[in-house]
């Protein structure tokens, strides 16, 4: 569920720039936010040594 919720709002920039400003400001002001692009929605693993 959290999953498919984060997919949907990092998959609009705009909502990705609200939320990060709103919940991280202390990140926001180090993004470029003009810069975002979508990437794979593919699962990412843990890399295991």
């Amino acid at each position: 569920m959290h999953d498919a919720f984060l997919k949907s709002v990092f998959a609009d920039r705009r909502m990705a720039e609200i939320l990060i400003r709103h919940h991280a400001p202390e990140w926001a002001t180090e993004i470029d936010f003009s810069t975002l692009r979508e990437e794979s929605t593919g699962l990412v693993s843990k890399k295991t040594r």
